[in-house]
């Protein structure tokens, strides 16, 4: 059961890359600006991911605040789809996300 938890998991944080990146897209104004941010804003959430969340972290922080900057981060990426008009994308997103971590929670999957 672990494998497949960390499994989804492992395909939600790239389902967020590619939503950041759609969304920073659709904000943009022309399209040099619309690429930058596509390729830009995921660059960004990977990082941000990479320093504080992932297993192997660069900087160790409480998991309080690990859980609040995964929360944020998919609330972000949730939110950059809804603007862009996939609203049920946003939806689908924000809940594998916490049904995701709930599964991690109750299977005490640390990941």
């Amino acid at each position: 059961m672990t494998y497949l938890i960390l499994s989804i998991r492992f395909l939600l944080e790239l389902a967020l890359l590619v939503a950041v990146g759609v969304g920073a897209y659709h904000v943009g104004g022309s399209s040099f600006i619309k690429y930058g941010f596509a390729i830009l804003a995921p660059l960004l959430v990977a990082c941000v991911w990479w320093i504080f969340i992932s297993p192997k972290a660069l900087i160790i922080i409480p998991f309080g605040a690990k859980l609040l900057i995964e929360l944020l981060l998919f609330i972000l990426g949730a939110s950059l789809l809804y603007i862009a008009g996939y609203q049920n994308y946003a939806i689908l997103l924000i809940t594998l996300a916490l049904l995701n971590r709930g599964m991690m929670y109750m299977w005490k999957v640390d990941g």
